[in-house]
C-alpha cells in the first residue's frame, strides 16, 4: 500500500518534471517562432498588397489578332520508315 503511494509519487514527480522541462519550453519556443515568422511576413504581405493594388490600375497588354496569326507555325507530322 505504501509502496504504491511511493511509486505514484515518483511517477507524478517525473511527469511534472517532463512537462515543465520539455513540453512547456517547446510550446513557448513554438509561440515565439510563429510570432517572429508572422512579423517577418507582415511587411512582405503589405508590399505584395500594395504592388497588386497598383498593378490592377494599369491596362493589361492585349495582343492583336494579326500578331496571333503570325506567331502560328505549321506542323507536319513525320512518319518513321520501318
Amino acid at each position: 500500500m505504501i509502496l504504491g503511494y511511493i511509486l505514484a509519487g515518483i511517477a507524478l514527480y517525473y511527469i511534472v518534471r517532463f512537462v515543465f522541462n520539455f513540453v512547456l519550453p517547446i510550446l513557448k519556443t513554438t509561440k515565439v517562432v510563429r510570432q517572429k515568422m508572422q512579423d517577418m511576413q507582415q511587411p512582405r504581405q503589405n508590399h505584395f498588397d500594395n504592388t497588386t493594388a497598383s498593378s490592377t490600375t494599369h491596362k493589361p497588354h492585349v495582343q492583336n489578332d494579326s500578331t496571333r496569326k503570325d506567331d502560328y507555325i505549321d506542323f507536319e507530322e513525320i512518319k518513321d520508315k520501318d
